[in-house]
């Protein structure tokens, strides 16, 4: 009869767990989808989007320009109502209304300015002698102090020589800080993590794939910055899904830009990326051997 009554508790105790599992795994295989509408004409940029996890239980609504910028609802509810900002609006009035009830009319400081000044030209007479007979004596021990001074040693050599001390010591410890970078870089841990990391990002990136379909016209003032952002897109385009053009302007700065995107992530294969960045990149060795660097860099940056 114990034994049965035992039994049966394990065996509850066992679908508990089973289905929190099971919950689990839904909640991290269960995509994040998001999808965005940007668009960019006279230099005024217009966005639109929406994101949402586990079936829609939880989507996040984005508008900009508008009054509500986000909108998050959970099911039917939404989080940050609109009560709330009429409440936040109506305290900021009264506080205005307040700080003009505060502010003291000119009239008022006027006269008080006036009576400031009265008072300070009330105060009585000095005495004209004593005052000459000290201002006498103090010319006269300034004159003996140049005197003395005089026959001292100008100081401007000893100060070179300290800047100079100075530069050498900061060219020292930017030398050391550069020969430590040099040789955390060359490391065989922060070889294996960069190797790793780049990997990961790659899996990581592959595994969202967004839908980017659209058309932009960029033309920076630094023709550079358009090559540079030509550069980027040529190296994400093997990546990305969904028929996009981008059009590059050298000779003019203007930008025009109608883009769509979509995509959706996955928890499970971020988290999954995550933990072998941690254990296989040697992570915590590599942010020991960082962190002895910075240290170098921030006593450079100090002396």
């Amino acid at each position: 009869m114990v034994l049965q009554i035992v039994l049966t508790v394990l065996k509850v105790i066992g679908i508990i767990l089973l289905c929190l599992l099971a919950l689990l795994l839904i909640i991290l295989i269960s995509p994040i989808r998001y999808k965005a509408d940007i668009g960019y004409h006279d230099n005024k940029p217009v966005i639109k989007g929406v994101i949402t996890y586990f079936f829609r239980f939880l989507r996040i609504y984005a508008d900009y320009p508008s009054d509500r910028i986000l909108k998050i609802k959970v099911l039917f509810f939404t989080l940050n109502s609109d009560k709330e900002d009429k409440g936040s609006d109506e305290d900021k009035h009264e506080e205005k209304k307040s700080g003009k009830e505060d502010v003291k009319p000119d009239g008022a400081k006027e006269e008080n300015k006036s009576l400031e000044t009265k008072d300070d030209t009330a105060e009585p007479p000095l005495n004209t002698e004593n005052e000459k007979e000290k201002a006498s004596e103090s010319t006269e021990n300034t004159d003996f102090g140049e005197e003395k001074t005089g026959k001292a040693k100008d100081p401007l050599p000893e100060r070179i020589r300290l800047t100079l001390e100075k530069i050498c010591g900061k060219i020292e410890c930017t030398v050391k800080a550069v020969e430590k970078t040099e040789d955390f870089l060359e490391l065989n841990s922060t070889r294996r993590f960069l190797e790793v990391t780049k990997k990961a990002g790659i899996r990581m990136f592959r595994s969202m794939k967004p839908h980017i379909s659209g058309k932009a016209v960029i033309g920076m003032e630094d023709p550079s910055t358009t090559g540079l952002i030509c550069a980027v897109y040529g190296v994400l385009s093997p990546y990305r899904k969904g028929n996009f053009t981008l059009d590059a302007r050298f000779e003019e700065e203007i930008i025009d830009a109608d883009i769509k995107i979509r995509g959706r992530i996955i928890l499970m294969v971020i988290i999954l990326q995550t933990l072998r960045i941690l254990i296989f990149g040697h992570a915590l060795k590599v942010k020991k051997n960082l962190d002895l660097v910075l240290k170098a860099w921030r006593k450079n940056g100090n002396e």
